[in-house]
């Protein structure tokens, strides 16, 4: 990803549940290897929008895109770019942690002699 295309971009993004507002008009830039963090109290909105984020959910409105891929309209070049561990993921509570990247790399069709460098690299 260049250092010219924002890691992530988010215009006007909105996520409503009938009445109730998860999200209200989000407006935010993070650059390519900037460490950005999500803080605030439980019922904030991170969860919902790492959810938007990763396209696990779509936005009531705005637009997100992820290093120059609309989330919506160009999901899984945008996917390609994230990596995202939910904070529970409760399909895979049998997996020891080094087991769970083997799995995820391959699921990303990393070249199987580059998954053990790959999983070195995260863990």
């Amino acid at each position: 990803m260049s250092d010219a295309v924002p890691a992530v971009v988010a215009r006007g993004v909105s996520k409503r549940y009938g009445p109730v507002v998860a999200l209200d008009d989000l407006d935010l830039d993070i650059r390519s290897g900037e460490v950005f963090c999500l803080l605030g109290p439980n019922g904030s909105g991170k969860t919902t929008f790492m959810r938007l984020l990763s396209g696990f959910l779509s936005p009531t409105s705005g637009t997100l895109r992820v290093a120059g891929f609309d989330v919506q309209r160009e999901a899984m070049q945008a996917r390609r770019q994230i990596g995202y561990a939910p904070e529970s993921a409760p399909l895979y509570r049998h997996m020891r942690v080094g087991e769970f990247l083997t799995f995820m790399a391959r699921l990303r069709l990393v070249p199987g002699t580059q998954v053990p460098e790959a999983v070195q690299r995260v863990a």
